[in-house]
């Protein structure tokens, strides 16, 4: 009778403390439940210090269909989790399809719901500006659905493409991808002024990755045929 009590108490203990911790339980802040990926901080975008992850509490896109990296046989970095609307936005708007892989891995390491120190967001890290330019309406957390961001990326690098052929048109291979990645990065006007990649620091180290990126995206997609 005795044993039959002490193990009755004990079970009520038991329940009483995981109660406890069920009710306290805080969930890791940088965990994107939607698509069950993490995002660490040694991955942040290359737009500087104020870079950040925002928590999905705070936004969670839609949940898009995404091939993962095994898929693929092309690549681990994040961004060949969006490889299959990257390749249909490349299609549809007759672009690169490697420079946009390549982008967006420089931009955002793959994280859709990535934001910069200069209010930039989304895989493409878009600024809200810009993006208005294509969509009107468009919010900040529209922005962190990887579709409509993409889509709108496809659009700005068509415009850039045209001023590229317009004004560059003597320029080709490596040097036109630097010159489109220097574009995205600082802005048409920059190119323009400069007459060709302005001396900005941050937009010299940012065309070497995403050259070095495109070429290594070329480079597993030949070998994987």
């Amino acid at each position: 009778m005795k044993s039959n009590y002490l193990f009755y108490r004990i079970s009520c203990i038991l329940a009483a403390v995981l109660t406890f911790q069920a009710c306290f339980y805080i969930p890791d802040a940088n965990y994107e439940d939607y698509d069950y990926r993490r995002a660490y901080d040694d991955e942040r975008p290359l737009r500087g210090p104020g870079s950040r992850v925002i928590p999905a509490s705070e936004s969670a896109p839609a949940k898009v269909a995404a091939r993962t990296p095994s898929e693929t046989h092309r690549g681990n970095d994040r961004i060949f989790h969006y490889d299959e609307i990257i390749n249909r936005v490349a299609k549809q708007y007759n672009i690169d399809y490697h420079l946009l892989l390549a982008i967006g891995q420089a931009e955002s390491s793959g994280i859709p719901t990535a934001v910069s120190g200069k209010d930039c967001h989304g895989l493409m890290q878009l600024k809200l500006s810009t993006a208005r330019d294509y969509a009107p309406m468009v919010s900040p957390s529209d922005l962190y659905d990887p579709q409509l961001n993409l889509d709108i990326a496809g659009k700005h690098m068509v415009f850039l493409l045209r001023q590229v052929n317009r004004h560059y048109p003597n320029v080709t291979g490596d040097d036109r991808i630097v010159l489109l990645a220097a574009a995205w990065n600082a802005g048409w006007g920059n190119i323009r002024k400069a007459d060709g990649v302005p001396n900005f620091p941050e937009t010299q180290t940012y065309v070497k990755r995403v050259l070095e990126l495109y070429h290594k995206y070329k480079a597993q997609r030949f070998l994987a045929g």
